[in-house]
């Protein structure tokens, strides 16, 4: 018998998506096991992206700055506006 499990899990060490097929039957603990593996996996995929991102300075510095301004205008009280990027800040951050 055969069957795959799927598990999105996040950096917080959250379980977002779970997808099993297949007829095998899976116990609690192995499941356990499975995201407990995802949890070093996912960690290990960010460090790598992380570093990577490290040498891309000038869309690293747009994403810093658009993060920026969006701290300051949710810190404002304002809230976030929609449609408040640039066309050109948009493009960047989508081609990231």
């Amino acid at each position: 018998m055969r069957g795959r499990l799927v598990l999105g899990v996040n950096v917080l060490k959250e379980i977002c998506a779970i997808q099993h097929n297949g007829g095998v039957p899976l116990s609690k603990d192995q499941i356990n096991r499975c995201a407990e593996i995802a949890f070093v996996k996912v960690q290990e995929l960010t460090s790598l992206m992380d570093k990577a991102l490290q040498f891309l300075p000038v869309k690293k510095k747009v994403v810093s700055h658009a993060l920026q301004r969006e701290n300051e205008t949710l810190s404002s009280g304002k809230g976030a506006e929609v449609g408040s990027q640039s066309e050109e800040e948009e493009t960047i951050l989508l081609n990231l």
